[in-house]
């Protein structure tokens, strides 16, 4: 005991310059994790605040063979001046000749806060289907500014192919609800007219 005593007391010193050097390699680790933590950090809270454009097709809720456009905002922060660029530009309706970009809202849209989304009747899926390749492919370049003025650009390819062979079991329940609700006002008419025409007899 007595001569690791001895031992440890002649080598004091390479065994507190040891201590130091580990004191010293410990603390650049520490320095370094502490900024890589605060630029995550700053990554994160500005995350938190950016907004982030998605446009897509989808089929409508109620009736399966209409299509959708979605332009969705599913950013954390607002987006502003949102402008879309189509190429080529969608013919939605070959016989009124109407073409996607004649859609007021597909020229600007001034302001769209996180989680919203504006959705418009595209095309009818048969009909689309039935064209040429070529024409029903088209991309939409978005371009927005977040709440610090930063621009955006996100490019997204619009293609009906990924739509076919889709199909529906069923009627959607707020067709049902519509058509029972049809019903129902049918028969309260008729039943109205029953006891109008029995008023009228019993007045003679």
């Amino acid at each position: 005991m007595k001569e690791f005593v001895d031992f440890l007391n002649s080598n004091s010193g390479l065994f507190n310059l040891v201590f130091a050097g580990v004191v010293s390699i410990a603390t650049v680790f520490y320095v370094i994790l502490t900024k890589s933590l605060v630029k995550e950090t700053k990554k994160l809270r500005k995350v938190e605040t950016d907004p982030l454009m998605s446009v897509y097709i989808e089929h409508d809720e109620r009736w399966i063979q209409c299509i959708d456009l979605v332009i969705r905002n599913i950013g954390n922060g607002p987006a502003y001046d949102i402008t879309f660029n189509i190429n080529p530009d969608f013919l939605m309706d070959k016989n009124r000749e109407k073409k996607l970009s004649d859609i007021p809202f597909m020229r600007e849209i001034r302001y769209l806060p996180p989680g919203n989304s504006l959705k418009t009747f595209l095309a009818q899926a048969p009909e689309v289907l039935n064209r040429d390749k070529s024409e029903r492919c088209f991309d939409i370049t978005t371009t927005y500014k977040g709440k610090d003025n930063k621009k955006y650009k996100e490019v997204f390819k619009i293609d009906f192919e990924m739509l076919t062979g889709k199909e529906r079991i069923g009627e959607h329940p707020l067709v049902k609800i519509s058509k029972t609700i049809d019903q129902v006002a049918k028969e309260l008419r008729r039943m109205e007219d029953q006891i109008s025409k029995m008023l009228k007899k019993s007045e003679k």
